[in-house]
């Protein structure tokens, strides 16, 4: 990941899209790089995008990123008081990872 960027979590947009809020007040969209998450009106999909919520609902992150998605999102990896906030979802059985073993390898 080569840029940062710090903002406040305004909006859950679903399972693995978030908005942040930044200091300049521009806002931008985040899609958790490296992981999928059922859809809203899948199973579990609300019970992802709860959980997101309840750890990101407000708060100030870091968002690691070196591309945007074809809607123009940053994908990258959100940090939040040191939880790798896209690892976890996967931990918590609520995403998959898109890329298996660099999630075995982390976990060491």
């Amino acid at each position: 990941m080569a840029d940062t960027l710090t903002g406040k979590v305004v909006k859950i947009t679903d399972d693995d899209t978030v908005h942040i809020l930044l200091a300049n007040h521009d806002k931008e969209k985040i899609r958790l790089a490296g992981i999928d998450a059922p859809e809203r009106k899948q199973p579990h999909g609300n019970k992802a995008k709860q959980y997101l919520a309840s750890i990101l609902g407000n708060k100030c992150v870091t968002v690691e990123y070196d591309k945007r998605d074809r809607y123009g999102r940053i994908v990258g990896k959100i940090g939040y008081e040191g939880l790798d906030v896209n690892l976890a979802m996967v931990r918590e059985g609520l995403a998959w990872s898109l890329f298996p073993t660099i999630v075995l390898q982390r976990r060491t």
